[in-house]
């Protein structure tokens, strides 16, 4: 009787796993022109997208409350200015420049223990500019890191990048990213 009851329930769930697969269809996530490895789905005409993947693309914190079955999303609201000695800017010359990053944060709803800024080569290779503990920080803050030397040595699409993390992970979470094109 227990292995009638068993292969029932094995039946039944590769009937009902396979029913919500063909009713569902992969949809490709793209985002700023670029396609996400993860995939979204549409279930009944809705898409379903993992959050978890979007963190960085839309640049928000996320907290799952197991306890209370609620996902809380924190999305602060940072500037980037990249600063050299002639001022703010966003294009530089290739070459060594001595540079610094000011950020402005508000709208912080959630306590964070550090914050980091770091810079992205066109090859993808990242770079600490100056990390902060970041403990007391109050809901509005302004940050201006220390002046550093740094070679833009390729030409292409550089990235100043600060991420912060909340005091309920050990995760650094991507909340804002300013572009700098090196000609």
């Amino acid at each position: 009787m227990k292995t009638r009851v068993g292969v029932i329930l094995l039946i039944l769930c590769l009937w009902g796993g396979s029913l919500l697969y063909a009713m569902s269809n992969d949809v490709k996530i793209v985002v700023n022109n670029t396609e996400q490895s993860s995939k979204a789905v549409l279930i009944d005409g809705k898409v379903y997208v993992p959050l978890s993947q979007l963190t960085n693309e839309q640049q928000v914190m996320l907290n799952w409350d197991e306890e209370q079955s609620k996902l809380n999303i924190y999305k602060p609201n940072v500037h980037l200015t990249t600063l050299s000695a002639k001022g703010a800017f966003g294009n530089v010359p290739k070459g060594t420049h001595s540079i610094s990053v000011l950020a402005q944060v508000d709208n912080l709803k959630t306590d964070i223990s550090d914050l980091k800024i770091t810079i992205t080569t066109p090859q993808n290779k990242e770079k600490l500019i100056q990390s902060l503990d970041a403990r007391g920080s109050k809901t509005n803050f302004w940050f201006l890191t220390d002046t550093t030397e740094y070679n833009f040595d390729k030409t292409g699409n550089y990235y100043v990048r600060l991420y912060m993390k909340p005091t309920f992970s050990k995760e650094w979470f991507l909340v804002s990213e300013k572009q700098i094109i090196a000609e």
